[in-house]
């Protein structure tokens, strides 16, 4: 009898002390969970932290740049004109001044200034161009090649494409057309864009929306010109309004 209650005794003793050992690990457990969550927890803070900081930084730029580039495009684009031109290859076939303002009109080159403006463009000098124009609104032939429109109205009459790029190829586009149109440049430029257009004259919209699609390239190809290029057309719209 005292052997089994002796027994009983040891028995109920290390119960608790079993229990006691595994509430501690459970403990310690518990607080290396803790201690792991807190230290990831902290990596993951310290991350989004600089990660917003970067973003907060990168916005302060890229907003001062468009403005900057805003207020230069506002300040120039109606004081200093710009030029179309028409390219095959690294040969201008055609130029002309444009100037945001008024009715948006073509202004025919002289002679002589076409003369130097292609010999600048034909040597990749377009820094010296752009010292004299605000800005290049630069058309590839290739656009009208592989455009899928066949016939374009100028002037009340029907050309074919063909006829067309001819006529842009050609030093007197208006007797290969049978056209009375003196001023030859400007001529190109109008056939040219008149596949883009549902009027004879020279439509600014009309080439900004080629210049998103690629057709047109722009030199200086500033930020808010990049920008351009993703705007959907309503921002587009607003933009012009506010600038032009």
């Amino acid at each position: 009898m005292v052997r089994e209650t002796t027994q009983n005794l040891l028995k109920k003793k290390q119960v608790p002390s079993r229990m006691s050992f595994y509430t501690l690990l459970y403990v310690i457990a518990l607080i290396i969970i803790f201690l792991i969550i807190f230290k990831i927890t902290k990596k993951i803070i310290k991350a989004i932290t600089i990660s917003i900081i970067i973003i907060v930084v990168l916005v302060i730029i890229i907003s001062s740049v468009l403005i900057t580039d805003y207020n230069i495009l506002k300040d120039n684009i109606h004081t200093k004109p710009s030029l179309v031109m028409i390219k095959e290859k690294d040969a201008l076939l055609s130029a002309a001044l444009f100037q945001f303002e008024g009715n948006n009109q073509l202004q025919e080159l002289a002679s002589h200034e076409f003369l130097i403006i292609k010999q600048d463009f034909e040597n990749n000098d377009y820094d010296t161009l752009t010292s004299n124009y605000f800005k290049l609104l630069i058309m590839d032939i290739n656009t009208l090649i592989n455009s899928e429109k066949p016939v374009t109205s100028f002037e009340g009459r029907e050309f074919a494409k063909e006829q067309v790029i001819s006529a842009i190829r050609s030093e007197d586009p208006a007797g290969l057309l049978s056209l009375d149109y003196q001023e030859k440049n400007t001529l190109k430029i109008l056939l040219f864009t008149s596949f883009f257009s549902k009027t004879s004259e020279f439509d600014i919209d009309i080439v900004l929306d080629n210049y998103k699609s690629g057709n047109i390239s722009i030199y200086k190809e500033t930020i808010i010109f990049k920008l351009i290029r993703i705007l959907p057309s309503f921002l587009l719209e607003i933009l012009i309004k506010k600038t032009i």
